[in-house]
């Protein structure tokens, strides 16, 4: 009778030995985060983006047009690079994206962390403008929130289907509290 309950309960709760962070079951929440700092001393926006595994392995399998394991795919990083280039950039005054230079990943239970930079040839940018589309083509109610770090000040900004691709901080202005969204742009990848 004992084996009999802990079968049940184990079929019912799962075991408590973790699972693969690509067989997570669907979720009800769809969202990443990330951190933007500008490092003065590099020149660089320094990246860390955080982003379910599953979600993500559905968006790559989409792109390749195969099923892609984010735990044992050997090629990984080339095609997070790729994906991440088109889908979060990073822009200063001039209106150009920032070459996006791949650091790389690290995946844990539930989450997989991406790691990227953009060298900006600026000392402290007086404006930033950030693209984060990350999962938008898979999810109607994805999320994305960034967090942007400069000279001492941080802006969130969020990004969702609804909204604008780009959104704009121009720091010398006096607003320190609203992000200043610009005009959504058309984007032929969506």
């Amino acid at each position: 009778m004992r084996l009999l309950l802990i079968a049940v309960a184990l079929a019912i709760f799962g075991s408590a030995v973790p699972q693969r962070a690509a067989a997570v079951v669907d979720h009800p929440l769809h969202s990443t985060r990330s951190t933007i700092e500008f490092n003065a001393e590099t020149g660089c926006f320094e990246v860390a983006l955080c982003v379910f595994p599953d979600d993500l392995s559905k968006a790559l399998s989409e792109r390749a047009g195969h099923r892609i394991d984010v735990e044992d795919d050997k090629e990984l990083d080339e095609q997070l690079k790729a994906y991440v280039t088109e889908e979060f950039q990073i822009r200063l005054g001039d209106g150009k994206p920032k070459k996006l230079e791949w650091i790389g990943h690290e995946l844990q239970t539930q989450q997989c962390w991406l790691y990227f930079e953009f060298l900006v040839d600026a000392d402290v940018p007086t404006e930033i403008g950030v693209k984060n589309s990350v999962l938008m083509d898979q999810f109607e109610d994805q999320i994305n929130i960034a967090y942007v770090r400069v000279a001492g000040r941080q802006r969130c900004m969020t990004f969702r289907t609804d909204l604008p691709d780009w959104q704009e901080w121009n720091l010398s202005r006096a607003n320190k509290i609203a992000p200043i969204i610009s005009a959504k742009t058309t984007d032929a990848s969506r």
